[in-house]
């Protein structure tokens, strides 16, 4: 808690009150970046796994492009026609947050300002077509066993991989199997800051517990969805090496 108020007052965050900080202002980009961006790229998945044909989508897409875009013509085939509506539509999405950002800087400067980005659209119609795909995604793509299925490995995989790494990296563990688990890190992952060291055991030997743990950490997060997967499958014994 003592290094959370350092840091709020190091970044010159406003204090409501004793330890209580308004959110930093680029908190509400990083919000409606998510928000964007996984509205509709969780759409655009549904499609590729047959979850929304493509003219449910085309509709979907339509709502949020925005004013005079010309849509993609009859000549396009449907995949490449919905990556357009997909760029469209988070052009749309973002002009309109950004519009928000502008008039209401001074607010959220001064930690005054407390919805989101999206929420306070000064037209109500991006909010409303953002709702709708939520709506969409809750309704017909998220119940989907499939979608829960992957969302499950996922959980399992993350949360395998952590096993696996975090008494190799962080408590450096010096069993066979953590051994191992070291060299196996990519070179590249190793690194905290400007410094890069090839000899891994050397290296983590510099490192606090805490950047060992960030070591972990980033070269997990960094890992694609089947990169991941397949190191998980690998490391635990239900698939081998081709």
């Amino acid at each position: 808690m003592e290094l959370a108020v350092e840091v709020c007052r190091e970044t010159g965050m406003v204090e409501h009150a004793p330890g209580v900080y308004a959110r930093h202002p680029l908190a509400f980009l990083m919000e409606a970046a998510d928000d964007i961006c996984y509205a509709v790229v969780d759409l655009e998945d549904a499609y590729r796994l047959g979850l929304l044909s493509a003219a449910e989508l085309r509709d979907l897409f339509d709502l949020l492009c925005y004013e005079g875009y010309s849509p993609p013509d009859a000549k396009f085939e449907d995949d490449t026609a919905i990556v357009m509506l997909r760029s469209f539509a988070i052009s749309g999405l973002t002009e309109a947050c950004m519009k928000v950002w502008r008039n209401s800087l001074e607010a959220i400067e001064n930690g005054t300002f407390t919805q989101s980005l999206i929420e306070a659209c000064d037209k109500a119609e991006p909010y409303k077509q953002h709702k709708q795909l939520k709506s969409a995604a809750k309704t017909q793509v998220y119940t989907d066993e499939r979608v829960l299925l992957v969302e499950y490995a996922g959980y399992q995989t993350i949360g395998g991989l952590l096993d696996f790494f975090y008494p190799a990296i962080v408590g450096k563990g010096e069993g066979l199997r953590e051994r191992k688990l070291r060299r196996i890190l990519p070179a590249s992952s190793l690194r905290f800051g400007e410094e890069r060291c090839e000899n891994s055991e050397a290296y983590l030997e510099k490192l606090t517990a805490y950047e060992r743990l960030l070591v972990v950490t980033d070269y997990i997060s960094g890992l694609t969805d089947r990169t991941a997967v397949d190191l998980y499958q690998k490391l635990s014994g239900i698939k081998l090496p081709s």
